[in-house]
């Protein structure tokens, strides 16, 4: 039952580890090359996705009057306000990180502080674009629910 390794075994041992390394490279490297390319897909996703949201917000956005109120003037446009915290959400940020990203991903033409974005979930004006994003999206569908989440008339069994 001892049986003692030769060189021979040794040798033979070697040779398929080298051969598993190899094909494992090799099927990494084409691994690599098919995430290149999604990579570039989703690349190009995103970008689009971000044309797009910008164009639905304006138009959202375009019918939006802005109050004026007491205190500071905003620095930042209705539009923008709500398309940070469209895309704070997308991409699952702090508001701190957000507010360090603005800049960087040309977000805002402003400086803007970590306050800044949390306040956005409160401004009224955001909340009117998001609702008329949320019209625009659902406009073509037939939904048969109210806002509640229940259904139409009460007689119906859940």
């Amino acid at each position: 039952m001892n049986k003692k390794l030769t060189q021979k075994d040794f040798d033979d041992f070697k040779e398929s580890i080298e051969d598993l390394i190899k094909l494992y490279k090799e099927s990494r490297l084409s691994k690599m090359e098919n995430a290149e390319e999604s990579e570039e897909e989703r690349l190009a996703r995103l970008r689009r996705f971000g044309q797009e949201l910008r164009k639905d917000i304006d138009e959202a956005g375009k019918f939006v009057k802005i109050k004026e109120e007491q205190g500071r003037k905003s620095k930042l446009t209705p539009q923008e306000k709500a398309y940070i915290l469209i895309i704070k959400e997308y991409l699952g940020l702090s508001n701190r990180e957000t507010a360090e990203l603005a800049s960087l991903l040309n977000l805002t033409k402003e400086e803007i502080s970590y306050k800044t974005v949390e306040r956005l979930y409160s401004d009224p004006d955001v909340f009117v674009i998001l609702y008329n994003l949320l019209l625009k999206i659902v406009g073509g569908l037939k939904v048969d629910a109210v806002m509640d989440g229940l259904f139409p008339s009460s007689d119906q069994a859940l």
